[in-house]
Formats: C-alpha cells, sequence, structure tokens
C-alpha cells in the first residue's frame, strides 16, 4: 500500500503541475471578436518523497484553444490538446504515466483596461482543465482523472512593438486513480512576452514556475512530507478573426 501511495504521489505531482492552456496577457478581445491559439508547453518537475525516493518527470502538452468575447470585458475560452510524459527513474517497472487527451474551459474577466487611462491592463481568470492519469500497479491497470483549476491574477502593459505579462495565483488540484484520491493547492507565478507580427497573428512566450507544494492526503499516509517544484515555458500562436 505505501508503495502505491509513492507512485500516486509522483503521478499526482506531474499531473497537478502541467500549466494552463492560454497564454496570460490580461487583455481581452472585446464583444463579439473571436480568435483561435495553438499553444505548446514544457514542464519539468521534480518530486521527492524524502530518504525514499527522487523522481524528475517532464510532461508535453499541445493544444487548441478557441476564445470568445461574450462582453466588451469578458471572454470564454474552451480548448483540447495532448499531454504525454517521460519520467526517470522508472520506479522498477512498477509506474506507467500514460498521456492522452486534454480538455479546458475556462473565463477571463479584465478588470482594469489600460486604454480606459489605467497605467496597466489587470484580469482575473478562471480555467478548469481535465485529462487522464493511469496507474500501474501489480500489472493491474486504474484508470482515473486529474482535474485542475487555476485561479489566476493577470497584469500586463502595451507598448508599441510588444507587450510584457505576468500572473501569479493558484492551481487547486484533485487527482483520482482507482479507488485512491488525492489533493493539494499549487502557488504559480509567470511571466511572458507577447508581440504581433501581423494585423491579426500574435505570438507570445511564457516562463511558468510553480512553487515548492505537498500533498496533505498523501503527506498523512506516508507520514512524510512529499514535496515538488516545477519550471516550464509555454509559447503560443494566435490568430485573430
Amino acid at each position: 500500500m505505501k508503495l502505491l501511495m509513492i507512485i500516486l504521489f509522483i503521478l499526482a505531482m506531474s499531473t497537478g503541475s502541467a500549466h494552463a492552456f492560454v497564454l496570460n496577457n490580461a487583455n481581452t478581445l472585446g464583444s463579439g471578436k473571436m480568435a483561435v491559439s495553438g499553444i505548446y508547453s514544457v514542464t519539468s518537475i521534480t518530486t521527492q518523497v524524502p530518504d525514499v525516493i527522487t523522481a524528475d518527470i517532464s510532461n508535453y502538452t499541445y493544444g487548441i484553444v478557441f476564445q470568445y468575447g461574450l462582453l466588451e470585458d469578458l471572454d470564454l475560452m474552451a480548448g483540447v490538446g495532448t499531454l504525454s510524459y517521460s519520467i526517470t527513474p522508472d520506479v522498477a517497472g512498477v509506474l506507467r504515466m500514460d498521456g492522452g487527451m486534454l480538455v479546458g474551459l475556462g473565463a477571463k474577466y479584465e478588470l482594469l483596461d489600460e486604454n480606459d487611462g489605467f497605467p496597466v491592463s489587470l484580469a482575473f481568470l478562471l480555467q478548469h482543465s481535465s485529462f487522464p492519469a493511469i496507474l500501474i500497479d501489480s500489472g493491474d491497470e486504474k484508470p482515473g482523472w486529474d482535474n485542475d483549476t487555476y485561479y489566476k491574477l493577470i497584469i500586463s502593459k502595451i507598448f508599441p512593438a510588444f507587450f510584457p505579462f505576468a500572473a501569479v495565483g493558484v492551481n487547486s488540484r484533485e487527482l483520482r486513480v482507482g479507488d485512491t484520491a488525492s489533493s493539494s493547492s499549487i502557488f504559480q507565478f509567470d511571466i511572458g512576452y507577447g508581440t504581433a507580427v501581423s494585423r491579426n497573428i500574435f505570438i507570445g512566450v511564457e516562463l511558468n514556475w510553480s512553487g515548492s507544494w505537498n500533498d496533505p492526503v498523501l503527506d498523512d499516509i506516508l507520514d512524510a512530507e512529499t514535496r515538488a517544484d516545477a519550471l516550464g515555458y509555454s509559447f503560443g500562436v494566435q490568430y485573430l478573426f
């Protein structure tokens, strides 16, 4: 049972740090406008159960996001994509982390718009994403799902040739595999840069950091303080209709 919990911890940390499917600029599209974006993200995670195991995991996300301006200051988003993993060590061949389809919904509300005379733009982002999590225990495959809800406050500034942006927030995640559940809250900080390459095409890059976090559920089961840290980057291209 304890080995199963250690493996679940590794799986939980790797999925819980998969990043949001949008780049975090604070600007909304405007009422009735639409955009489509392609996103590629890579995240490297170091997970630890002290004196037991340290694992290095990378996850890779490819996605496409559809965005619609419901109101002048409110955008709705829907995204689909794929998620895959690599892990070192192999945990004695017991753990296999299969990727799969990533689906998500989100909304961004602009609190301040620098076009209205404010020095910066400020927005709140709410996003929920789900993707499969599969655990191999003694040869038996146990399917499950990882559910992540992101709450982020975003600030950005438009300059003539580019717009820097930053976001701070929390990912509240829950992992369920078989009859076992695990949950944690993960602090995240993002900083990025975007620019227009034409009237309708924008590109952006973003650095994503997730602070050292633990899983209280697994801490109690393992009688140890689990820890994880993550650093990643995202690249996106957006076409505005």
